[in-house]
């Protein structure tokens, strides 16, 4: 069973998006625009770069 490195978490709190490195176990990204769908876009955008699926 093989893991994905990279997750995306809603923050409870405000309206960003952090990215999670199950590797280092650390948030390695965070988004805070103000909008919640312009931020799962960005999200979905920074996974694709840090990934090399671009």
């Amino acid at each position: 069973m093989t893991q994905k490195r990279f997750i995306t978490l809603d923050s409870k709190y405000n309206s960003g998006v952090d990215i999670y490195d199950n590797l280092l176990q650390k948030v390695v990204i965070e988004i805070n625009t103000g909008n919640k769908q312009i931020n799962r876009k960005i999200a979905k955008a920074a996974l694709r770069i840090i990934e090399g699926r671009l």
